[in-house]
């Protein structure tokens, strides 16, 4: 049993060096650019939504995770003692060290997906360049509190994939129950992971097809298929007894599903707005080479797959796994019937950078029309490395206008707090409670690289919600060291009031902008709500 266990494991490390061997520039080339990526992110730390809630109450809110189904958060958290938010920590020099190594075994993982063919050279160089730049990236790793435990996250589904590729292929079972292991670590640490497993767990069934390392397409797909559902299972099995345990649950996560509430009509209408955004690259956080990589790697594993048929059933369920592996990207759309944010479309970060990277994969044994073979690579590798410059750039923009919206906050904080003492008529008011109403944008200067929630103001994320932003602002000016009491989601009859009450006032910073109502509550009008 012994033997049966360590044979195996020693098989991938010493797979494991052989790739390092042959591929050990890899290490300085990815080390450089994701220091260029993050490297704005590892020196200018800054907090974001939800981190002031980490740092005041961190064991509320890892209880906000467990009754959202994510105790794998929890446990990397705990696991690598991180507790009250660090943001060097988990924001810069965490998730860039992790996402550096979620790079390399990226590009370990296709590897031995593909046997260790040598045609893909340029591709382990080019592939994990794109995967760890993506824009998309940079809308997940803004929430600090969980940017290093998501990051370990991705490693997880990487390792997960590996292993349940290796047990498809090879029947090991130690590798199925790593497999799961891993798998279900990362679904509880946060439900975008399905996806990206997904397209990582097809692209192993792909790769391997079009390689000739498949003897029979419907089983594999079919173990594939059963080492998911077992992963699927284990983890709702444990978001049940972490809820009971910790007495949490939380209604967050099925308040996304909308097929219910909004109606099909509507639901279809907004997955084809998804479409639309991603396929045209209608957004900063994607690419516009998209579609027409997805269409020409489709046409060239097509065609590498019908070399490598065994029969017409094999290559049927080959097209199948193709067709889910362009699909990934959008599963949570299909689920849930809404439109996707942009930090949780973890799926596409792996399958762009593999539409993109495969067409610099040239074809074993074929001959003629070699000249015309070897531009398109060229053009292919050109493609890609100008996709990186795009997507490196595009980060470090998007990096840029969040932390200049937090400086920009900083100034506002003081601003505000000197005008709340001054209405109280004292310099302590830590017992007296600041309703913020309406919403105060974080005023960037010039075209700043900004959407959705990058260089947003934390006056303003959340002034749309039925209790306004009152009690993020409050919660936030706490972590400044501005004492104040902060209006509680209980208190909502204060804020409905406070409103009235301010009816016709001027938007802050105007004089009468800042009003005492009664003896104990001060009233910031930032704008109409």
């Amino acid at each position: 049993m012994i033997s049966g266990i360590k044979e195996p494991l020693c098989d991938v490390w010493r797979e494991w060096r052989q790739f390092l061997r042959e591929y050990r520039n890899l290490l300085w080339i990815c080390l450089a650019f994701v220091f260029f990526v993050y490297g704005l992110r590892i020196f200018r730390d800054h907090i974001f939504i939800d981190s002031e809630l980490m740092i005041l109450r961190p064991e509320f809110m890892q209880g906000v995770w467990l009754g959202s189904g994510r105790f794998g958060l929890v446990l990397t958290s705990r696991l690598f003692g991180m507790g009250r938010l660090v943001p060097y920590l988990q924001g810069g020099g965490g998730t860039a060290f992790t996402m550096y190594w979620a790079g390399i075994i990226s590009s370990y993982c296709v590897y031995n997906w593909s046997g260790r063919n040598r045609e893909y050279r340029f591709f382990h160089y080019l592939f994990p360049l794109l995967f760890v730049s993506a824009p998309v990236w940079t809308e997940q790793f803004l929430f600090l509190l969980q940017a290093f435990e998501i990051a370990f996250a991705v490693l997880l589904c990487l390792a997960a994939a590996f292993c349940t590729s290796r047990w498809v292929q090879k029947s090991e079972p130690v590798f199925l129950v790593l497999g799961v292991i891993f798998m279900v670590w990362g679904f509880g640490s946060y439900q975008a992971m399905f996806p990206l497993y997904l397209s990582l767990s097809l692209t192993a069934f792909v790769l391997s097809y079009i390689n000739g390392r498949t003897e029979d397409a419907l089983r594999c797909g079919i173990k594939h298929a059963l080492a998911f559902f077992a992963g699927c299972l284990l983890y709702m099995i444990l978001v049940k007894a972490t809820k009971y345990a910790a007495g949490a649950d939380s209604g967050y996560i099925s308040g996304m599903v909308r097929w219910r509430a909004d109606g099909i009509r509507n639901c279809l209408f907004h997955i084809r707005l998804e479409l639309v955004r991603v396929l045209k690259g209608k957004s900063l956080y994607f690419g516009k080479l998209y579609l027409p990589a997805m269409c020409l790697c489709g046409l060239q594993m097509m065609r590498r797959g019908w070399k490598h048929r065994k029969s017409i059933r094999d290559y049927l369920c080959f097209l199948f796994g193709l067709a889910l592996l362009a699909l990934s990207p959008f599963l949570l759309n299909l689920a849930t019937g809404n439109l996707q944010m942009i930090r949780a479309h973890l799926a596409y970060p792996a399958v762009s950078a593999l539409f993109l990277a495969h067409l610099t994969v040239r074809e074993r044994g074929r001959s003629g029309a070699k000249r015309w073979k070897a531009l398109g690579i060229v053009l292919a590798q050109a493609a890609c490395i100008a996709a990186a410059e795009r997507n490196g750039v595009r980060t470090i923009q998007l990096y840029e206008s969040a932390w200049e919206a937090y400086r920009n906050d900083l100034i506002t904080a003081n601003r505000m707090y000197a005008d709340i003492c001054e209405t109280a008529g004292s310099a302590d008011v830590s017992e007296c409670m600041v309703i913020f109403v309406g919403k105060r944008d974080a005023g960037l200067a010039g075209q700043a690289a900004a959407e959705e929630l990058s260089g947003r103001s934390f006056f303003e994320v959340e002034a749309h919600t039925e209790l306004g932003g009152s009690g993020r602002i409050g919660s936030w000016l706490l972590t400044l060291g501005m004492d104040m009491r902060v209006m509680g989601a209980e208190e909502g009859d204060r804020y409905l009031e406070a409103i009235a009450y301010m009816e016709g006032a001027p938007d802050w910073p105007a004089e009468g902008s800042v009003r005492k109502m009664g003896d104990d509550v001060i009233v910031v009008k930032m704008s109409e709500p």
